[in-house]
């Protein structure tokens, strides 16, 4: 499969443009659709921008899911983004997220709760030297919460949010002397 890079999209883009040509329109057409175009980008891109992206902490409130295949199925079924999309969002490979939301499909096939009071924003999920579950519990300890209410949140054993977040101390703490 051939990859996009800047050489191949110029290459594209001045093919457009002479099939345009071709078509009979006009520069100032062109022009506009390009315009209309770029604006088509900046919102597209502005709307999975995980800046903007907040996941309601009740969506965690199953036993069958992991939390990467949580908020994949969150992020697909309940905010409609593809894979592509998704992959972005979370700084991972279309091919893992596809292959993590179908096993999310396989192990849950009714919805994530969505109602909730406490929501996460997407971006802390980004950083891949912690796993999902740490930069969670690493995010919300942040927040001020116990390990106690991190656990009935996320749905976790108390002494499993208690060593997640020493974990991600840990390499965190290794991120610091390196």
């Amino acid at each position: 499969m051939e990859h996009f890079s800047e050489k191949n999209n110029e290459k594209l883009v001045i093919e457009l443009f002479k099939k345009l040509k071709i078509k009979g329109y006009s520069d100032k057409e062109i022009y506009e659709l390009v315009k209309k175009f770029e604006n088509f980008l900046s919102i597209k891109k502005t709307e999975y921008s995980s800046e903007n992206i907040y996941v309601p902490i009740s969506v965690f409130d199953n036993d069958e899911l992991s939390c990467l295949e949580t908020i994949v199925k969150y992020l697909k079924e309940n905010k409609l983004f593809n894979y592509n999309e998704i992959s972005i969002i979370l700084n991972r490979s279309p091919s893992s997220i596809g292959i993590t939301y179908r096993n999310s499909k396989k192990k849950k096939l009714d919805f994530l709760k969505t109602e909730s009071s406490k929501y996460i924003p997407i971006d802390i999920i980004k950083n891949r030297h912690l796993s999902v579950l740490e930069n969670l519990v690493y995010y919300l300890k942040g927040e001020g919460e116990k390990y106690s209410e991190i656990a009935q949140s996320l749905h976790r054993d108390y002494k499993t949010i208690w060593t997640v977040y020493n974990r991600a101390l840990k390499k965190l703490k290794g991120d610091n002397h390196e």
